[in-house]
């Protein structure tokens, strides 16, 4: 919660079971200049091998963590209906190195945000870690 969404945006709350097959539920919260509104969004992990390999899937939800479409949230109609997500780990040194695949995005400016809000989220992180 501490480094989830984008720069100026919040995570009020998240549920996580991180298991293979658990589910996670995150909330993120849009910055006032912005609306304000949660947005929510969910998956199941996949497979997990520690400390090496992390998938799992992420779709858009209800604050229940119920499944819905883009279209019922007023995403355009590249926002795919569900993202496969695939982060490797590899031991570099005395330091990580992470590689994150999304797959499903098709090109397009949804794509585009999409990156640019992980780069975010993942400069965040590393602001959390010092």
């Amino acid at each position: 919660m501490r480094w989830w969404g984008p720069k100026d945006y919040t995570s009020p709350s998240c549920q996580i079971d991180f298991r293979e097959g658990g589910k996670y539920l995150f909330c993120m919260r849009a910055p006032e200049y912005q609306g304000g509104m949660d947005y929510y969004s969910g998956g199941i992990y996949t497979k997990i091998v520690p400390m090496q390999y992390l998938e799992f899937t992420q779709y858009l939800t209800d604050e229940r963590g119920n499944h819905v479409k883009p279209a019922q949230v007023g995403m355009p109609e590249d926002f795919p209906d569900e993202v496969r997500t695939v982060i490797i780990f590899k031991d570099v040194g005395s330091k990580t190195e992470i590689i994150i695949t999304e797959y499903d995005w098709t090109v397009g400016q949804m794509a585009e945000y999409s990156r640019l809000g992980l780069e975010q989220t993942l400069d965040k992180l590393v602001d959390s870690l010092k």
